[in-house]
């Protein structure tokens, strides 16, 4: 493993375990709206970032293709999580229900079993190639299967914000300040997130989203 994933990988597991100590703060305070789905959004960021690490430490190995996917089973339920905690913190209970989040489920377990058999169809990744060096290198051309999934998750997060907005507009000013503070710190990973997907900035190779969702969390449960 090379120095620079070396060190990304220590951060990932330093981020990963922050995230659970904050998921467990966000747990003891069951009388605040939002703690419980907060604390699960903050499990499953530390998961993300420990499958993320794992990636990092295969970078170089033969395994690679099998653990680059890994951080997927985790990443396709946040957005789903995320719009739990946006109803259960806007006071909007009535829609955290099984009838209301067993649709929203469909995609994320597709995309699951659909990274599960990708080798069959590639409709997720469409390619790796292996250099004959003796080192992994790696180029990764996504199906269409994964847009799909991309445009979902989005799709959830743009919603939250807008709920959370409309709770803005509608809320005292005493809370306003702290709705400010949620969709500032939400937005910082979705930016982070982007810049990846996107290829805004060629050299920067890796995902900062779990790195901005750690000062999210770090910002919230202050």
């Amino acid at each position: 493993m090379a120095a620079d994933a070396g060190i990304l990988f220590f951060i990932l597991i330093l981020i990963s375990g922050n995230s659970l100590l904050i998921a467990y703060l966000a747990s003891t305070k069951k009388n605040v709206l939002g703690s419980i789905p907060f604390s699960v959004l903050m499990i499953a960021l530390s998961l993300w970032s420990l499958l993320y690490a794992v990636d990092f430490d295969f970078s170089t190995n033969t395994l690679m293709p099998i653990f680059d996917v890994l951080p997927f089973f985790v990443i396709v339920f946040i957005p789903v999580i995320w719009l739990w905690f946006v109803f259960d913190y806007t006071g909007k209970k009535e829609y955290v229900k099984w009838g209301y989040f067993i649709p929203l489920m469909i995609i994320p377990v597709l995309t699951i079993f659909i990274i599960a058999t990708n080798g069959y169809h590639g409709l997720f990744v469409d390619a790796y190639y292996q250099s004959a060096a003796g080192k992994m290198l790696i180029s990764v051309f996504y199906g269409p299967w994964y847009y799909i999934h991309t445009l979902y998750c989005y799709s959830l997060l743009i919603t939250g914000f807008f709920l959370l907005l409309w709770a803005y507009g509608l809320s005292p000013r005493y809370q306003k300040t702290q709705i400010f503070y949620v969709i500032f710190g939400v937005s910082m990973p979705c930016i982070g997130n982007l810049f990846f997907i996107t290829g805004l900035f060629p050299h920067i190779d890796f995902d900062l989203a779990p790195l901005f969702f750690l000062l999210t969390g770090i910002i919230e449960i202050i």
